[in-house]
């Protein structure tokens, strides 16, 4: 079964799982509600902070790189669409548990804002042409997740606000550019390759996107 991802609300972007209920009788459930609306909410402020902390490196970036820099200002992530794609939007399922996560066949490349590759598509060994990697939707950051998705998605008597980029998001045969903000990267985390509150930057085109 393809992973499930919930819509996207702004500022509330994180849950791409369902948790468990407590058997237990005794469990506090509303003090556990507003716990976690409290720590929802520190963390929904040190995120805006991260992004403002980071909007005018950003900025820079974008617009010495990006032909037709776009900015998405409830993101902090700006864009530059290179191609559009086909002419007919990717059909996404939907259910009462929110957006089925398609399978994304792409060539792509990702660094840190001084140009370090951090991850790109496989080259293969006998040739300079660049292989596809396919991907799971719901697996990936939530940045890509702004790319591929529309701004609303309206289907089997659902219309949700699901927070893209674009209006339709990206189809068969788009190609885009993004610099994101760290929050909807990786964050605190860090990785050999990747230093904790990093923004970073993508080069993605589509070669397909399908449910298997």
């Amino acid at each position: 079964m393809k992973t499930f991802f919930k819509p996207f609300l702004l500022l509330a972007l994180a849950a791409l799982s369902f948790a468990s209920c407590s058997k237990n009788s005794d469990y506090d459930y509303d003090k556990a509600r507003e716990q976690a609306r409290i720590e929802d909410s520190l963390n929904n402020i040190r995120i805006q902070e991260v992004i403002a902390e980071q909007a005018l490196s950003l900025e820079k970036f974008a617009k010495e790189k990006f032909d037709n820099p776009v900015f998405n200002d409830s993101l902090g992530i700006w864009f530059d669409i290179i191609a559009p794609g086909e002419a007919k939007p990717f059909d996404y399922k939907i259910s009462s548990q929110g957006v089925m996560a398609p399978d994304v066949t792409v060539i792509y490349k990702g660094t840190l804002l001084d140009g370090t590759v951090f991850d790109q598509s496989d080259k293969e060994s006998t040739t300079e042409k660049v292989e596809s990697a396919t991907l799971n939707l719901g697996s990936l950051i939530k940045a890509w997740k702004f790319a591929f998705l529309p701004k609303i998605l309206s289907a089997n008597g659902y219309t949700l606000p699901m927070d893209g980029l674009t209006t339709d998001g990206l189809r068969k045969g788009s190609k885009i550019k993004f610099v994101t903000p760290s929050p909807w990267a990786y964050d605190k985390s860090a990785s050999a390759k990747i230093p904790a509150n990093s923004p970073l930057y993508f080069e993605i085109e589509v070669v397909e996107i399908s449910y298997k």
